[in-house]
Parts: C-alpha cells; sequence; structure tokens
C-alpha cells in the first residue's frame, strides 16, 4: 500500500510537457566542444569532493536544457558549470541539449559499466519501496516527456549518483521531488540505489572526443 501511495503521489507531480522548442544538434556540436574537456574522459573525476563527471550523451534533451538553465541562473551550484553556463543563450542551451541526445559511441571496454559503491541487489528493492519507478522507470531508464523532465539514470556512474542523492538530503541540490524522497534515506539506502541505477543498463555515453 505504502509503496502504491508513494507513487501515486509521485505521478500527480508529472505532467506531460513539450516546453522547450527543438534545438539546432549541430549547432550544438559546436557549441559543445568545452564540455569534451571533462564529460568527453572516461572516468574522469571532480574534485573536493571526488566523484566523476557524469556522462551526458544520450541524456534527454529536455533535462540537459533544466540543468543547464539552473546553473546560467545560479539556481545550481558547482564552480565549472556555473562558468561554462553562464553566458549560454535559452537558444544555445537547447542547441547544446539537442546535440547531446542524439550523440551515440561506443565506450571503452573498461568503463561500460559503472563502477559500483552499494548493493545493487539491496538498491532495486529501495527504489521499488520508494517508488522511484513514477519519474525514473524500472530500471532507471526514465520516460521522455515529464514535467519537470526526469534524468536517466541507468549506466550513469554510481558515485555521481551518490553523491546527487547527498546534495538533495543537505539542501545543496534543490528539487521538490528529490528533496522529500531522500529525507528518510539513510547513507546506505543511498550507496545502493546509486549501485542499483549504476548496474541497468541504459543509453548514457561519455562523449565522444573524436568524432566532431
Amino acid at each position: 500500500m505504502r509503496k502504491a501511495l508513494v507513487t501515486l503521489a509521485l505521478a500527480a507531480l508529472m505532467t506531460t510537457f513539450n516546453a522547450h522548442a527543438e534545438g539546432d544538434k549541430d549547432a550544438g556540436r559546436v557549441l559543445s566542444d568545452t564540455c569534451v574537456g571533462c564529460h568527453g574522459v572516461a572516468g574522469y573525476a571532480n574534485a573536493y569532493p571526488t566523484y566523476k563527471v557524469p556522462k551526458i550523451a544520450g541524456q534527454h534533451a529536455a533535462y540537459v536544457v533544466t540543468s543547464l538553465e539552473a546553473y546560467r541562473d545560479g539556481e545550481r551550484q558547482h564552480p565549472t558549470m556555473v562558468g561554462q553556463a553562464g553566458g549560454l543563450s535559452d537558444a544555445e542551451i537547447r542547441d547544446i541539449a539537442a546535440f547531446l541526445a542524439s550523440e551515440e559511441r561506443e565506450e571503452a571496454r573498461a568503463y561500460a559499466r559503472a563502477r559500483a559503491v552499494g548493493n545493487p541487489v539491496r538498491g532495486g528493492e529501495v527504489a521499488e519501496d520508494r517508488g522511484c519507478q513514477a519519474c525514473h522507470g524500472a530500471d532507471g531508464n526514465s520516460p521522455e516527456g515529464l514535467m519537470p523532465p526526469s534524468p536517466v539514470l541507468a549506466g550513469q556512474y554510481a558515485d555521481y549518483l551518490y553523491q546527487s542523492l547527498r546534495q538533495y538530503k543537505d539542501g545543496t541540490r534543490d528539487n521538490a521531488v528529490m528533496t522529500g524522497q531522500v529525507q528518510n534515506l539513510s547513507d546506505r539506502d543511498m550507496r545502493d540505489l546509486a549501485a542499483f541505477y549504476a548496474s541497468q543498463e541504459g543509453k548514457l555515453k561519455v562523449m565522444d572526443q573524436y568524432r566532431r
């Protein structure tokens, strides 16, 4: 019963949408040249705190748009990303998002699967109990067309997912749905959730440095 109520409550907050006009992926390819220095290196890590820079190739365009807008507008904080997004126009953000969503490539075998930081089996149980599938799908391959946009989690680096959950819990990142979802999660729960989603097959990839 609890799981059903959580799922219904989350679903009530999500609506289908087409709020962002489609961007120009060819223009986005040029604009994203500065992104590959971090997002185009498999396993490249942020420092202090240390966690892998997320895979963004193949991510839903709408989620990329909302993320870049949040960095540009000061709603989400990261020194590098705030600097990168600060001068982008709405059209440029849409172009970058369109390119990233369209990018497909084969990853180096060593990084084809994200490294786990917890128990993926238990993480799947936590995800089901918390009703995460309402926004992120049963395996982290979230559907497109939700409002607010929900990111693909399947195959993302586990330590990045864990860091994101911690940020929602401590208030560093703000999202009405996620802030509520993480409040009763233990550190073990967050590590196991991260391990579960990282272990799933998905379309997220490291950006291609060479096919540009």
